[in-house]
């Protein structure tokens, strides 16, 4: 019998632990969770301190969905096609704005610093 992962929250600092952690959780729950929800499950106030951890957690993982205009994290295994294709054009694109941003920014020290 599985054990339900928001019982018997990680240990902080291991984030292999903890990404284990998150996607057991968000297998459990099948459904769009939001940071504040992952943080409530643990007994954790919802501060920008612990929503930046949910989101490395996120980030650390190949199984959960999460990004620019999503409402939350996802287990990948409860998501459809489109979700997952939403997912990865968001991420594409923030990534090809990221690149765009820091090419525009060496232009600039560049042309400031020769």
């Amino acid at each position: 019998m599985p054990v339900q992962p928001e019982l018997f929250p990680p240990k902080p600092g291991d984030y292999a632990t903890e990404t284990a952690w998150f996607e057991a959780l968000l297998d459990l729950r099948k459904e769009w969770v939001t940071a504040a929800e992952v943080l409530a499950a643990i007994g954790r106030p919802a501060t920008d301190d612990n929503k930046r951890w949910v989101r490395n957690l996120a980030r650390n993982s190949k199984h959960v969905l999460s990004g620019p205009g999503s409402p939350g994290y996802r287990h990948i295994k409860h998501s459809n096609i489109g979700e997952c294709q939403h997912y990865r054009d968001a991420q594409i694109s923030q990534g090809k704005e990221m690149i765009r941003n820091g090419i525009k920014i060496s232009r600039a020290a560049h042309a400031l610093f020769g």
